[in-house]
């Protein structure tokens, strides 16, 4: 399986906003909290699997990749 990096950045994104919908519901029944939990639970663990897969995205034709020098990265370039 192979990803790229965005892909799994907007997954991770879905991820915070369940659970941050899930924190706004008020008056939230004890067996829903705990469904709610039991499932973002596996999503991470799920998404933690996935990261591995994260495939370096591709430089555009006719562009180098980026190049990396220490501390920072220079991008393009000819």
């Amino acid at each position: 399986m192979k990803l790229s990096r965005e892909s799994y950045r907007k997954m991770n994104r879905g991820y915070n906003s369940i659970f941050d919908g899930l924190q706004e519901i008020e008056d939230i029944t004890p067996e829903i909290s705990m469904a709610m939990n039991q499932a973002l639970n596996v999503l991470d663990a799920c998404l933690d699997e996935v990261k591995k897969c994260i495939v370096e995205d591709e430089a555009p034709s006719g562009e180098k990749p980026a190049e990396s020098t220490g501390g920072f990265t220079v991008l393009g370039g000819k």
